[in-house]
């Protein structure tokens, strides 16, 4: 059957109605008190039990990235309401969002519970509705079985590769996944739009995710252009990986190096990379035990102890906080967030 030429796909109506680059304003503080009287009138307050900063939360996005990951949500619950329906109706229409909660209940029977709760998350966000009545299973402890497997077989992939050269630079560099990639022309573009700088970009107009920092005609550092939310992130090269990264990028074979094999265990190697950093910035933990050092928490200034002393399980482990701050830092984390990089990746 031919489509109605003056009709907009499914995916145009999108872009136009829910997800137009307007809603990428947010940057952490609103200065624009114009828009924020304007945001109060859009919104549908009496549906909307939320109060108004949470409300100025969902109405902008992050990144581009984080619009598209709600943009497949999106698009998936309003192919699955026509069908229901029996109709195409507008995607911000009354009919199709009422919609809403016997869709989460329906993917509730048949999906795991954390993809049903970034569904029910990024509805609420596109919608700009309280969804919170719509209670979800929780995630229980998993068996032994397929969770151990998996992950040992991923681990075993580490060890039984371990003189490849592509697992030495993942554990020297310490980048998640997806940071392993060449950027598109058209992110290429928006990245330089978005920041004063210009991007060294290969013939095709791409660029690299990953570009070397030299001192001495040596790599020792790196910059991530594109990591998770958007941001840039600097990081140090370990020093006992300087010159093999150093080899990979003078002879071009950076490319070979991207796209890990999904038997691989990044965040394993993100683990090595972050023990080898913190080797290397950690002081002797007797000499600064009586230091205090200025820590943000929660937006206060407060002093604390130059040592991060462990409690509960991993009570017994102390650890130099300036070193595991920088270690966060390079692995694209808060510098806070102490406690996380070392249940995660110290311990």
């Amino acid at each position: 059957m031919a489509r109605n030429k003056g009709r907009l796909t499914l995916n145009q109506e999108l872009n136009r109605e829910l997800f137009n680059k307007k809603r990428l304003k947010y940057h952490g503080k609103f200065e624009d008190k114009q828009a924020d009287k304007k945001l109060k009138k859009e919104s549908n307050i009496e549906i909307d039990k939320i109060n108004f900063n949470d409300l100025q939360m969902k109405k902008y996005f992050h990144s581009e990235d984080e619009m598209n990951q709600y943009k497949k949500v999106t698009e998936n619950f309003c192919r699955w309401g026509f069908n229901k329906l029996g109709k195409r109706v507008p995607v911000d229409s009354k009919e199709l969002i009422s919609l809403i909660p016997d869709y989460i209940k329906e993917r509730i029977e048949n999906y795991s519970p954390a993809t049903v709760h970034k569904d029910r998350t990024a509805l609420s966000k596109i919608y700009m509705l309280d969804l919170t009545d719509i209670k979800l299973p929780t995630r229980g402890v998993p068996t032994k079985g397929h969770t151990d497997r998996s992950e040992s077989k991923r681990s075993n992939w580490n060890r039984t590769h371990i003189d490849d050269e592509r697992v030495r630079f993942w554990s020297a560099t310490g980048r998640r996944r997806e940071e392993y990639t060449i950027l598109s022309k058209e992110k290429t573009r928006w990245i330089e739009k978005k920041r004063p700088t210009i991007l060294p970009k290969n013939r095709d107009g791409t660029c690299n995710n990953i570009i070397p920092i030299y001192k001495d005609g040596k790599v020792v550092a790196a910059r991530a252009i594109n990591t998770k939310g958007g941001k840039e992130t600097d990081f140090d090269i370990p020093k006992v990986d300087i010159e093999f990264v150093t080899k990979i990028f003078k002879e071009g074979r950076l490319n070979e190096m991207l796209n890990p094999t999904d038997e691989a265990n990044i965040h394993d190697l993100r683990r090595v990379y972050a023990r080898k950093i913190y080797q290397e910035y950690a002081r002797p933990l007797e000499e600064i035990k009586d230091e205090k050092i200025k820590v943000n928490i929660n937006g206060k200034w407060v002093y604390r102890s130059a040592v991060y002393y462990c409690k509960g399980k991993h009570k017994g482990n102390w650890f130099d906080r300036e070193a595991v701050s920088k270690v966060s830092k390079m692995l694209g984390h808060s510098d806070q967030r102490c406690h996380d990089v070392i249940k995660y990746y110290l311990l």
